[in-house]
């Protein structure tokens, strides 16, 4: 690990790692070493930091503007721990220099990405999938912090009227820069419009959603403690229609690494208690309807993000069939 004692030669030293011991020692942590962990995300920095045989972990934006969400991590990690999922806790966060950083428990053990479980009957995908079950019942309270909720306000049941409404008003608008720019047709447009509508009969069960459900995020304790698995990285987690949230993300998580395949997906739904005609019926709708939103966010507030959002949306929709598919739910 790279030594930060004194104050000599600082120029030389790692900045990211002197930057991850001043954030510790400002919330009283008397660290002296710190070592990087590289590849685990373009958003944060991860730093172990030590103090002798104690290790923590900060993680700090490498941006400003990370718009709280350590603080967010920091609740649905106590919610979820009170609620029966192992996970690292948040024990401090703070702003240093403008950037954002939390400070969490560091968990000796190896990612679950990569092993199999002893048990052969056992699968890492049924893991995640019970304790997603348990993380859809967590529902929000006074302290669950803005950056969990979408643009649509706090009120869970509200938000998802509104953002039905919000993109069928799109849909329907007599403008349409994605109609003008033949992101879509005019018929595929009417079929996506009729997709959306028919959501809206659709009973929604809301809650929070992990959003980054993965072996990878499954830290695996020493065989000798006996302990189970501990799910770490809330930085995805939000409230809405949560078990639909998490299979689109476990959509995005197969087509970026080929699993879970079908069998493990299969596995995903049983643990997570999924009513498989009903994720059937629904899913696809809900994916495009996701896929569409985000096309219209971009351009409302993200234009940088919007020929990679089209780019996206257009692949789901060539996928659901274009024009001349069936219509979700009908």
């Amino acid at each position: 690990m790279a030594d930060t004692r004194g104050a000599d030669g600082a120029g030389t030293r790692d900045s990211t790692i002197v930057r991850a011991v001043a954030m510790a020692r400002r919330h009283g942590l008397d660290v002296e070493s710190g070592e990087e962990l590289v590849d685990l995300g373009s958003v944060n920095h991860v730093v172990v930091v030590s103090s002798g045989e104690d290790r923590w972990v900060v993680r700090f934006a490498r941006e400003p503007g990370n718009d709280g969400i350590f603080a967010a991590e920091q609740w649905c990690a106590r919610r979820a721990a009170a609620a029966g999922v192992p996970t690292a806790q948040t024990i401090a966060i703070g702003v240093l220099d403008g950037l954002d950083h939390g400070i969490q428990e560091y968990v000796p053990g190896a990612p679950a990405s990569g092993t199999e479980p002893a048990d052969p009957e056992a699968s890492w995908w049924a893991t995640l999938g019970r304790y997603a079950a348990v993380i859809h019942r967590i529902e929000p309270d006074d302290d669950a912090p803005d950056a969990l909720f979408s643009r649509f306000g706090r009120d869970l049941t509200e938000a998802w009227r509104q953002h039905l409404a919000y993109n069928l008003g799109c849909l329907t608008a007599g403008e349409d820069l994605l109609l003008s720019r033949g992101v879509y047709s005019a018929d595929e447009r009417r079929r996506l419009r009729d997709t959306v509508e028919a959501l809206r009969d659709v009973p929604m069960r809301f809650g929070l959603s992990h959003g980054d459900l993965s072996p990878r995020n499954l830290l695996l304790p020493e065989p000798a403690t006996g302990a189970a698995p501990v799910l770490i990285d809330w930085g995805c987690a939000t409230f809405g229609p949560a078990l639909h949230l998490d299979l689109v993300a476990l959509e995005r998580e197969r087509a970026n690494t080929g699993r879970p395949t079908a069998g493990e997906w299969e596995l995903f739904l049983a643990a997570a208690g999924a009513d498989r005609a009903e994720v059937d019926a629904v899913l696809p709708a809900f994916r495009l309807l996701q896929h569409h939103d985000l096309v219209r966010w971009a351009i409302d507030r993200c234009p940088e993000r919007l020929e990679e959002t089209v780019r996206s949306f257009r692949a789901v929709l060539d996928q659901s069939g274009g024009a001349d598919g069936p219509i979700a739910l009908a």
